[in-house]
């Protein structure tokens, strides 16, 4: 689980059918909830530590390769913090600032580019105007 955090993958690995994983999970939500706790109740557990320290890994390596390539710090904070940071969050933004007839400009940009940068920070000035 821990190296590609696929829940199924994993089950098949053990050498156990998707559907009898399914069936035991449930029982182990279910028996979570009535507090039994149990083998299934244990598998739901394990299963979720599992996950979380791919989780830890999976952005661990992010941050690796955001020491080269900014778009891995980009895809993390478009996917953590959507409204901010998405394409759709930015398109809410623009659209919520239409409904209040202010003027909304959305840039994106490669900042490796000098004269992509300096439009739109003479595009950002003129707009504040």
């Amino acid at each position: 689980m821990e190296e590609h955090g696929l829940i199924e993958h994993s089950a098949r690995m053990a050498g156990v059918a998707p559907r009898t994983l399914r069936e035991w999970r449930e029982r182990g939500r279910v028996d979570a909830e009535e507090m039994r706790g149990g083998l299934s109740a244990e598998l739901n557990d394990a299963i979720e530590a599992g996950r979380e320290a791919f989780k830890a890994r999976a952005l661990g390596e992010i941050r690796k390769a955001g020491r080269t390539h900014w778009q891995a710090w980009a895809w993390t904070l478009e996917r953590m913090f959507p409204d901010e940071f998405s394409l759709g969050g930015t398109r809410a933004a623009a659209d919520a600032a239409s409904e209040r007839h202010e003027p909304a400009t959305v840039i994106w940009l490669d900042g490796r580019d000098a004269e992509q940068v300096k439009r739109a920070e003479e595009i950002r000035a003129n707009s504040r105007r």
